[in-house]
């Protein structure tokens, strides 16, 4: 590659080869250890205008997070995405690959994930705002609900994450998936205590948007009633602060009455279920069985 540094077809299929190479660990040691990361930043600002060597060298760079790798090169392929990011600011191949970086960094164990700061949280945020992508929202979901449970992580308040992750559900209101990652990231800021006074009222309105919107589907429909139970402990315990106020204490109860409409449904629906089975077991221990029977 740095041969040829001008000839975009080698360098298209080298980019090729080098994703081929990073479905082991080794492969990525072997990137980092080569200069691999300074030569496809090279390549892509060779060629900024070609899309295949974009996305492909954008992958890469993306793909380099694993256990045990040199901090130092992370820190290396991190500054040349957060440079494609200012000089392509309109690129989702770029974004893309800035979010899967640190997801990929969280994935590897705590010393890749000390990559994701408060800072690198501001940038994910700013992508998610910026780009409709369905793979920038699930990716940025899914990187909060993994660092809201960080301890040390106040900062996602201050980013108003919580707001970002609301946001999501509105603007893809029929995507499953999406839907099901952003309820993820919701329940592990309940769980984190950092969601407080109004908040609490809108999340349970999206709550249960999403399970209207969802109705058909039974999979949605129990993961989601499974985690309006989860939400109620959190919103109890918000009424019980010393510090709570007649305001507070009112949202609060209105979101735990809100939610108890589904949480009722299917606790009753998991009575009925045992009810059923354990009537059927009776049932069939009794009845004598007819070897002529159809």
């Amino acid at each position: 590659m740095a041969a040829f540094k001008e000839d975009e077809t080698i360098t298209l299929n080298a980019l090729k080869l080098l994703c081929n190479l990073q479905e082991s660990d080794k492969g990525c040691w072997w990137i980092a250890e080569e200069s691999g990361i300074s030569v496809i930043a090279m390549s892509l600002r060779n060629f900024p205008n070609c899309s295949e060597i974009m996305a492909f060298g954008c992958t890469c760079l993306a793909n380099l997070p694993r256990r045990g790798m040199n901090t130092v090169a992370l820190g290396s392929a991190e500054s040349s995405l957060l440079y494609l990011r200012q000089q392509h600011s309109l690129s989702t191949e770029v974004a893309l690959a800035l979010c899967s970086f640190y997801e990929n960094a969280l994935k590897a164990g705590t010393e890749c994930g000390k990559l994701v700061t408060s800072v690198a949280m501001e940038t994910m945020t700013q992508i998610m705002q910026d780009f409709e992508d369905i793979e920038i929202q699930v990716t940025g979901c899914q990187i909060m609900a993994q660092v809201v449970l960080v301890e040390g992580m106040e900062t996602l308040e201050e980013l108003c994450c919580l707001e970002v992750v609301l946001e999501c559900m509105r603007t893809h209101p029929c995507h499953a998936h999406l839907h099901g990652v952003c309820l993820l990231a919701i329940e592990n800021m309940c769980r984190a205590d950092s969601i407080r006074g109004s908040n609490i009222q809108n999340v349970c309105d999206a709550v249960s948007k999403s399970m209207k919107a969802h109705g058909d589907n039974n999979e949605i429909q129990l993961v989601q009633k499974r985690k309006s139970v989860d939400f109620l402990g959190p919103l109890v315990t918000v009424t019980h602060r010393k510090s709570v106020t007649e305001e507070l204490l009112d949202v609060a109860s209105a979101a735990i009455h809100r939610l108890r409409k589904f949480t009722d449904v299917v606790l009753d629906d998991t009575v009925e279920g045992d009810s059923e089975a354990s009537q059927t077991e009776s049932t069939s221990e009794n009845v004598p069985i007819d070897n002529d029977y159809p």
